[in-house]
């Protein structure tokens, strides 16, 4: 197997022990939090912060004396809610907002969102999406139907270009690699073997990426 095999096969992996650790960190919930307790808390935004692995919102919530204190609720990844049209402006500094969640095991005032509802009576999920004009879609589309069949009706989240260029520059090296790959199986028994394994980490980057 030749030298661009090789590189290709760790790229590949390397790429895949991202997204498995991204798909590990979004297992972890109920270690984090306590998902058999739901709470209910509400006071005025201060910031947001749509980052990765986690975005956070933060607010202020006066306690029964009347002291202001600061809560930091868990929401989605980054990336995936602005791919879903969430922005900054989506929790503008000054907002009052009421959440519903868990509370986290090992941090005081921070939890884990279910739900956000607006004075407006808008409410809105960790899944919810938003078009263009920064107005929630009232019906997101189901990713799976009732017999857990995947469903592609609907409007999907658009891709942004530089996440879909990835993807396509991803898809072609496994491509080329998949090529060489026949190419050199017929050679001898180490190269047929060095190609299983080359197999076995596109069949995992397919599998964490559909996770992902």
């Amino acid at each position: 197997m030749n030298q661009f095999v090789y590189k290709s096969a760790l790229f590949l992996f390397a790429g895949a022990s991202v997204f498995a650790s991204n798909v590990y960190a979004h297992h972890g919930v109920n270690g984090q939090f306590d998902e058999s307790v739901t709470i209910k808390v509400e006071g005025v935004v201060t910031k947001s912060r749509l980052v990765n692995p986690h975005a956070y919102i933060y607010f202020n919530v006066l306690d029964a004396q009347g002291e202001s204190n600061e809560w930091r609720c868990e929401l989605g990844t980054g990336s995936t809610l602005k791919r879903a049209g969430w922005t900054s402006g989506t929790f503008a500094k000054g907002t009052h907002i009421k959440v519903v969640g868990s509370p986290a095991r090992s941090e005081d005032n921070a939890c884990y969102v279910h739900t956000i509802t607006f004075d407006d009576g808008v409410t809105i999920k960790r899944n919810s999406i938003f078009d263009k004009a920064g107005q929630l879609v009232k019906q997101p589309r189901q990713t799976a139907l009732a017999d857990g069949t995947p469903n592609i009706d609907g409007t999907w989240v658009a891709e942004r270009p530089k996440r879909a260029r990835c993807r396509l520059v991803l898809q072609r090296v496994i491509q080329k690699v998949s090529v060489q790959c026949r190419q050199k199986a017929h050679q001898n028994w180490r190269m047929a073997n060095n190609v299983h394994r080359v197999a076995i980490v596109l069949q995992w980057v397919k599998v964490v990426c559909s996770l992902t």
